[in-house]
C-alpha cells in the first residue's frame, strides 16, 4: 500500500474512533456533540477547499 493511502486510511480510522468515543461519552442527542460537529465541519470544509 502506498504511504499516502496509509495516511488516509489511518485518518479515517482515527476519525471514526473519535466520533464513536464522542457519542459514547456524551450520548447521541447531546447538544455538545451537535455543537462540536458544527465546528468540525467548518474546519473540515476549510481544509477541503485548500486542497
Amino acid at each position: 500500500m502506498e504511504p499516502i493511502k496509509k495516511v488516509f486510511v489511518g485518518l479515517l480510522i482515527v476519525g471514526t474512533v473519535f466520533g464513536v468515543v464522542l457519542h459514547l461519552v456524551y450520548g447521541i442527542n447531546n447538544q455538545i456533540v451537535h455543537d462540536s460537529l458544527s465546528w468540525f465541519n467548518i474546519v473540515g470544509n476549510g481544509y477541503v477547499k485548500l486542497l
